[in-house]
């Protein structure tokens, strides 16, 4: 039997795939695991890739909802490239701690 943890990662990697696949519904899958030996879990690609790639967190408690983390020049570039952002607002909740343990873990797995 697997090691409970791991088993919440991959049915979380899975449940992810699953989400985007079905919000894109673009007759073919636009997201995918990623092998384990990968430097990441999931790689979504819509179309043919023109940029590099938007490094993003998610995490989600037990029975919680999925949180995306990102570089906050990487979110000012999705949001100022759609056409959704005329008439689309942002709310953003402020907070700086000294020590956050989301960052600790974006800067592990993608630097910066």
């Amino acid at each position: 039997m697997s090691n409970p943890s791991r088993q919440k990662g991959t049915s979380e990697e899975t449940r992810i795939v699953r989400a985007w696949n079905q919000y894109f519904d673009a007759g073919h899958d636009v997201a995918r695991r990623n092998p384990a030996a990968a430097p990441f879990d999931v790689t979504v690609e819509v179309g043919v890739p023109i940029h590099p790639p938007i490094q993003v967190l998610a995490t989600r408690a037990d029975r919680g909802e999925c949180l995306y983390t990102l570089r906050e020049l990487d979110f000012m570039h999705l949001f100022g490239n759609y056409e959704f952002h005329v008439d689309t607002p942002v709310h953003i909740e402020a907070k700086r701690y000294k020590r956050f343990s989301l960052h600790s873990i974006f800067r592990e797995k993608f630097g910066s």
